[in-house]
């Protein structure tokens, strides 16, 4: 017996028909396997699951292998066990594949499964039984001891449940027992597949691999036994999928019985990898269960004494004559199993998870792990596929084989249904009449006053103190700030604009599922909903400048905005814009400050300051992971994407790829990709802001915020510096920003 290959066969009272159907669903595997669980589903016969508790991204995919032989019983001969008719009336078997995986379409296990009906097992016998037999090949380059120690055990158990879960669909309280025994044995062969086919389809060359069997018409398939009884032989090669199948059926007509001894070749490329030449010899018997036959094969050792006698024939007319001598057994080089050993070794163990602590703490040593080794994987605990390269999260955000659909799942319960989500003409068009609104020249003549008079009035408070925090005493406070001025709420409102922010902010990061979260996040969402709508409405009657009336007032080609689209954009705006200004101005603060060669330069020249918050959004992004689905299946560097699945793009991590960015780790104002008159817009080489028609609405709003705030604190607080040695790390998962900022200055006032 090969010792790669591990063969298991059940019998269970289960029509045929209805078996193969169970086996065709890959959601029952969760039923009777030990490890293997769907866990996300790619279409109908593709799943991204788990398996033996310890691989958490495996793909599993399922096919049916098509049995286009002719019966072997339709070939020339006299007598039969019995007619024609009969014969050709018995029903074929069915099989399947099971194959799995690390990334989609990308598999090195696969398992072919065969589903026997009892007519096909013994046509005497009458039984509406299946013998269910699968074959399980392991790759000596990645088999571990325990797989090898534990195989036969597992594939036991499985069976067993297996069969139970089949009979118990039938309504049966107890194990069913079978009428006939599957015998079987598998050997490689060193030799061209082909040859193979050739030689056990052809009646003529039996006596050469089987000598209890004598020729007396082989033209005709007449032959004697040991016993000089008269046998019968009918053979039928064909293509089963990837595999050949060669049937065999010897009928013995002085006795009424008939043994079936399908064979099943399988190449070795397919059971090993692509290098590894040759195929496995898989041999099936059917035999009577009571141990009463007396005929054909009747134990393992006859089906293994044949096969080698196949295999010294087969190898020695390719002139592979050593191959013989080495045994029954495939073994590739030490240098394939060394390499497919680490390779593995490094998908089960090392899969970079974003929810580790490690991750939360410094996420680009894994980031750069993602691009270098794992520039594809799929993520168990999101169920959502991750990309990290630069070219491949670009492609997500401009190619539109990708699409914003995630959102429905994760914003859309509690902002509802927002531009984010919307593509076609319906994106555009929203798109069109929130533009003008954003140009910098608009920003600048309609809010500079606003936004410097807030900064100011944040600075003032501290200014004396010689110290403060500027993320506690400034940042936090200016988003929120801003956003009411723009959208014109009256100060009066400002703290209940500021619980609802807070709520609406903390409901959107709310990863831990929170419920008192939750529910107060909602419950924002619905005042907030209440209090804009009437504004909205005085708005549209007495137009001021704020950014609601000119959503109230705008139209493009006789089409404006309604009051739901407004109050959509208005909590976009909240979440999307408060925040990410947010983090964007912490952090180009600690950058700036945890390089004083930089915060120089950018004291010496104004002008530098646009370029330090674009390499500052390059190399600490706000916004680390964005969602997209796919419309279509996509290839991407790491592999091919299947149409329908949940993508996580990183943009922390593109926006370090070395790929695209010479030494990617350095905080470099000259950096030729912060030129700011393209890193704020559609043509920006980082993708902090996103890219194609997606990209970032309030991105200049965004420079111009932090623009405006650097350069107060620089001319409010002289000799500006951290208070401690060490800059505050970012904290947050895909969101971060440093959530504290001490710093010293000199007094003022």
């Amino acid at each position: 017996m090969e010792n790669n290959t591990f063969a298991t066969t059940i019998y269970a009272a289960t029509p045929a028909d209805r078996a193969f159907a169970y086996l065709r669903r890959l959601q029952n595997l969760d039923e009777w396997t030990l490890g293997s669980r769907m866990v996300t589903r790619i279409d109908e016969d593709t799943f991204m699951g788990t398996a033996s508790g310890y691989q958490s991204m495996l793909c599993y995919h399922v096919r049916t292998l098509a049995h286009p032989c002719p019966d072997p019983s339709t070939g020339s001969g006299s007598s039969r066990a019995e007619s024609r008719d009969e014969r050709s009336r018995r029903a074929r078997f069915a099989a399947i594949e099971w194959q799995c995986g690390y990334r989609y379409r990308e598999y090195f296990k696969q398992y072919p499964v065969f589903v026997f009906p009892s007519k096909y097992a013994d046509p005497r016998r009458d039984e509406d039984g299946s013998y269910i037999h699968w074959v399980s090949v392991i790759d000596p380059a990645r088999r571990t001891e325990m797989i090898m120690q534990g195989i036969a055990a597992v594939h036991h158990y499985e069976g067993r449940g297996l069969k139970a879960a089949l009979e118990r669909g039938e309504g049966l309280t107890q194990p069913a027992k079978g009428s006939v025994s599957v015998l079987s044995d598998t050997m490689w062969v060193d030799a061209p597949i082909e040859s193979a086919r050739e030689l056990l389809a052809d009646r003529h060359a039996l006596n050469s691999w089987a000598p209890m069997f004598r020729a007396v018409d082989a033209a005709a398939g007449s032959f004697v036994d040991e016993y000089e009884r008269r046998v019968q032989v009918e053979f039928a090669a064909c293509e089963l999928g990837d595999y050949v199948l060669v049937e065999q059926d010897y009928v013995y007509p002085d006795l009424g019985a008939v043994q079936r001894c399908p064979i099943v070749l399988v190449p070795s490329a397919r059971a090993f990898g692509p290098e590894a030449p040759g195929f496995l010899l898989h041999r099936i018997a059917f035999v009577a269960g009571d141990g009463s036959q007396t005929f054909g094969r009747t134990t393992t050792h006859e089906l293994t004494a044949e096969s080698m006698a196949i295999k010294r024939m087969l190898e020695a007319r390719a002139g592979n004559v050593a191959s013989f001598a080495r045994g029954m057994s495939y073994e590739p080089d030490a240098t394939r199993i060394a390499v497919a050993r680490n390779f593995s070794s490094a998908i089960v163990a090392a899969s970079p998870d974003i929810f580790a602590p490690e991750f939360a703490a410094d996420p680009y040593p894994v980031y750069r792990r993602m691009r270098d080794e794992y520039p594809l994987y799929f993520h168990a605990p999101t169920r959502a596929w991750i990309l990290s390269r630069y070219e491949d999260v670009r492609l997500a955000l401009t190619n539109p084989s990708f699409t914003t659909r995630s959102y429905a799942a994760q914003t859309e319960p509690l902002l509802g249904k927002t531009l984010i989500q919307l593509d076609g003409r319906e994106h555009a068009l929203q798109r069109g009449l929130l533009t003008p609104s954003f140009s910098a020249t608009s920003i600048r003549e309609r809010f500079s006053d606003l936004i410097g008079n807030t900064i100011d009035e944040l600075i003032a408070a501290v200014a004396s103190h010689g110290c403060a925090d500027l993320v506690k005493d400034l940042v936090v406070h200016l988003p929120v700030r801003i956003m009411a001025g723009l959208l014109g709420l009256p100060a009066a409102d400002r703290d209940r604009f500021r619980g609802w922010y807070t709520a609406l902010i903390q409901g959107a990061l709310n990863l831990t599922g929170d419920p008192a979260v939750a529910v107060a996040a909602t419950t924002a969402r619905d005042e907030l909903d209440a209090y804009l709508r009437p504004l909205i409405a005085a708005r549209r009657e007495r137009p001021g400048t704020d950014l609601i009336s000119t959503l109230a007032t705008t139209t493009v080609e006789s089409d404006r905005l309604s009051d739901e689209q407004i109050v959509r954009f208005a909590m976009l705006m909240v979440f999307a814009g408060g925040e990410t200004t947010e983090k964007g101005l912490s952090t180009t603060l600690r950058n700036l400050l945890a390089h004083p060669d930089a915060l120089a330069a950018v004291r010496q020249d104004r002008s530098l300051l646009p370029r330090a918050i674009a390499e500052s959004f390059r190399y600490t992004a706000p916004t680390h992971m964005v969602p997209r689905q796919t419309r279509e299946e996509i290839q991407v560097s790491g592999g091919m994407l299947p149409a329908g699945a949940e993508v996580m793009c990183f943009l922390g991590s593109a926006n370090r790829d070395e790929r695209r960015f010479a030494d990617p780790d350095r905080f470099d104002l000259h950096r030729p990709e912060s030129d700011p008159e393209r890193a704020f817009t559609g043509q920006a080489a980082h993708l902090a802001f996103g890219g194609g028609r997606h990209f970032c609405l309030g991105a200049v709003l965004s420079r111009f915020e932090i623009e405006v705030a650097v350069n107060r604190i620089l001319d409010a607080l002289p000799d500006l510096r951290l208070a401690d040695a060490a800059p505050p790390p970012d904290t947050g998962l895909f969101l971060r920003g440093p959530a504290t900022l001490p710093v010293h200055f000199s007094p003022q006032g």
